[in-house]
């Protein structure tokens, strides 16, 4: 029987890529998605989208906080699941998000098929236990993630029979929760990074010291650690300078004031529409910060690494498995903002010295491109049992 597989997520997420592969070889046989728009590079034939949903996400995402915002997209969850549930048939293998799909992972197990989750985070208890404690640390009165969720995923972890991990430290913190290393499939995410370089004039030398970060600013990334640091920064680099997306969690605007960082003479900008203007915003700094607590792989940071950008980020960013300390950036400890405005100011040296060539790329495009993304996934399934090759 010619294998078959089926994508389910109620959002767009990074599996969406999982199921472009698997269609390019003819073998997926329906894709489930939220999304009100088609889903780009997946054949609209197979395509059911479930359009409701997608709209109670995006006015949810629209009118309410984040926290409840996402937990409006987790209670949808349960239905989303009973529509994938009527669509499978014996023979199909199940491709898609943690914590969404418990039901439908045990009806494919029955049949004989099997599911591949994508772990875009840290194992559920990793995640958990590192956002509570941050949530602790700055007494914000809620949990990581609405609990049922989270029970969800647990579930998930349990009964599926293979993880794609975006990262080592992924796929460590699945480790160390007693998973077998067999089962978790080492697949960093693809990253479109044909448009993003290096400015094509040298670097004008009265620019000051500019720090940038282009994700939201939650206490998961860290976001109080970046403003902290940037204020160490500013007493040995006065005229230093931080450009930042104006996307803040209600927590960290809430923190911003307690501390006095909404005083800090911060760059803010809109979200960018497009990628010309998020490529010339990166081109116009020197180095990119996140001392995030928690992530699957920042591509933003390969981004930023592809426009000539050394990253100073933690072991904790996926992205650490592609920088190479002293080279294209530095990996400094968990809540350290000593740390990371030191590695900032090191860098600050490198480039004022010359050492440091921004008008050259620091990411390596190929272990991120699609076409390995490509080579790797079919690898995987093929070590599974899933002989797949693209369509000519």
């Amino acid at each position: 029987m010619k294998p078959a597989f089926v994508h389910a997520n109620i959002i767009a997420s990074p599996s969406d890529a999982h199921a472009g592969v698997i269609d390019s070889t003819g073998h997926l046989r329906a894709y489930h998605g939220g999304r009100r728009k088609p889903q780009p590079g997946i054949r609209p034939s197979i395509q059911k989208r479930h359009l409701l949903y997608g709209l109670g996400i995006y006015a949810a995402a629209k009118v309410l906080p984040p926290y409840l915002a996402e937990s409006t997209r987790f209670a949808l969850c349960d239905s989303f699941e009973k529509r994938v549930l009527r669509d499978l048939q014996p023979g199909d293998n199940l491709i898609g998000g943690l914590g969404y799909l418990n039901r439908c992972i045990e009806r494919v197990q029955g049949w004989g098929g099997i599911s591949l989750l994508d772990a875009r985070n840290s194992h559920p208890s990793s995640f958990w236990t590192i956002v509570a404690e941050e949530y602790g640390r700055w007494d914000v009165k809620r949990p990581p993630i609405l609990p049922y969720h989270h029970a969800r995923q647990q579930r998930s972890a349990a009964i599926s029979d293979y993880f794609f991990v975006p990262s080592n430290f992924v796929r460590d913190s699945f480790i160390k929760h007693g998973f077998p290393p067999e089962k978790l499939l080492l697949l960093p995410y693809p990253v479109d990074l044909d448009l993003f370089h290096p400015p094509a004039n040298p670097r004008p030398k009265d620019r000051p010291l500019t720090m940038i970060s282009s994700g939201g600013l939650d206490l998961r990334k860290g976001a109080p650690y970046l403003f902290e640091a940037f204020q160490i920064v500013r007493k040995e680099v006065p005229n230093a300078r931080l450009k930042l997306i104006h996307n803040i969690a209600p927590s960290v605007e809430s923190i911003m004031k307690r501390k006095g960082y909404d005083k800090l003479p911060i760059d803010w900008a809109p979200y960018m529409h497009g990628r010309p203007a998020l490529i010339s915003w990166l081109q116009e700094a020197d180095i990119f910060v996140l001392p995030t607590l928690e992530e699957g792989m920042v591509r933003s940071a390969a981004e930023a690494m592809s426009c000539g950008l050394p990253v100073v980020t933690t072991a904790n960013s996926g992205i650490n498995d592609h920088i190479t300390e002293g080279e294209n950036g530095s990996i400094v400890p968990l809540r350290d903002p000593q740390a990371t405005a030191a590695a900032v100011l090191v860098w600050w040296e490198k480039i004022q010295s010359g050492d440091h060539d921004p008008t050259t790329a620091k990411m390596n495009r190929e272990a991120l491109s699609h076409k390995n993304f490509t080579k790797t996934l079919l690898t995987h399934l093929q070590n599974i049992r899933f002989p797949l090759t693209p369509d000519p």
